[in-house]
């Protein structure tokens, strides 16, 4: 897939449309089994930041909850989160609340747009490795219990160049690495997949945002995919462009996801055509244990001498 065909996708209640039947394609859950489900997983993540990964972890959400699935968005950035300032949303209370033992889970999360379901503070789950057992497996239990819950989790990793950003992301199925054309951030987006090339079970995208000239956007991405070939030993899925679009920077003075904002704009055509392949990627692909778990299985092996 080229840039230009991501430039000019069909209409945006097509693209609902289409994705919402290869979800429906996919094995439903049964009741039976909803304790054992294991959600898909996607995490966002990049070289540097300002290229987008924000934007794009948010309305790729978004855009499966518009095709009715339940979604659950995790802010992990290590600075401010994002996730409530870009959809209008006021929360006081995150994961740090819960990690302290002064909130449980169900009472940080918050309702946003098209039922999506968000959780701020991502980024201290780090602290888990000091937080007593006790306390610790009820905090992974109740993170666990919201992840069956879910048709999708996805997390937005912040800068891969953070250790807690590289964790949150190399325990998603799927590892997003977000570049724009400019020269620093493609040299940045590879170093982070160099950092990620060892999960071998994850799925590694690259995807370039901002993109005003298809035709480079094409010539970066082939690179990217023959480096991490060629030196990684790597498969990276790419080709995705996400073109420059003045309507993000509209939605962001109204504190609202751009895909809601216009969902016709250029960005949300690009947005939906993202979340079709991403689906199609994982068709048949059942996770075998929870994100929180493989996430905690990382942390573990770190601090194992």
């Amino acid at each position: 897939m080229t840039a230009a065909t991501l430039a000019s996708p069909p209409l945006q209640h097509d693209q609902a449309l289409s994705l919402r039947r290869l979800i429906q394609e996919r094995t439903p859950r049964s009741v039976a089994n909803a304790d054992r489900h294991t959600c898909p997983t996607v995490a966002v993540t990049s070289g540097k930041g300002g290229v987008g990964t924000s934007h794009i972890a948010l309305n790729l959400a978004l855009s499966h909850a518009r095709a009715g699935q339940q979604v659950g968005l995790i802010d992990a950035h290590t600075g401010l989160s994002c996730a409530d300032l870009l959809t209008g949303s006021t929360g006081y209370w995150n994961l740090e609340h819960v990690l302290a033992g002064a909130r449980r889970l169900n009472e940080v999360i918050l309702n946003g747009p098209e039922g999506l379901q968000i959780v701020t503070g991502g980024a201290e789950l780090h602290a888990l490795s000091k937080v007593p057992d006790s306390a610790r497996l009820g905090i992974v239990r109740q993170l666990e219990e919201w992840e069956s819950s879910l048709d999708l989790l996805v997390i937005d990793a912040g800068t891969g160049g953070h250790d807690v950003a590289r964790q949150f992301a190399a325990a998603a199925g799927q590892i997003i690495v977000v570049g724009t054309p400019e020269a620093t951030a493609i040299a940045d987006a590879y170093a982070t997949i160099k950092r990620l090339s060892a999960s071998r079970e994850s799925k590694l995208v690259f995807l370039i945002n901002q993109v005003e000239d298809e035709a480079l956007a094409d010539q970066i991405a082939a690179r990217i995919r023959h480096t991490s070939r060629e030196f990684l030993r790597r498969d990276v899925l790419a080709g995705l462009a996400i073109p420059y679009d003045t309507t993000v920077k509209e939605a962001v003075r109204r504190r609202r996801p751009f895909l809601d904002v216009d969902p016709t704009c250029p960005a949300s055509r690009s947005i939906g055509q993202l979340a079709r392949r991403l689906e199609e990627w994982r068709s048949g692909v059942t996770p075998d244990s929870s994100w929180i778990r493989r996430l905690w299985a990382t942390i573990e092996s770190r601090q194992s001498p």
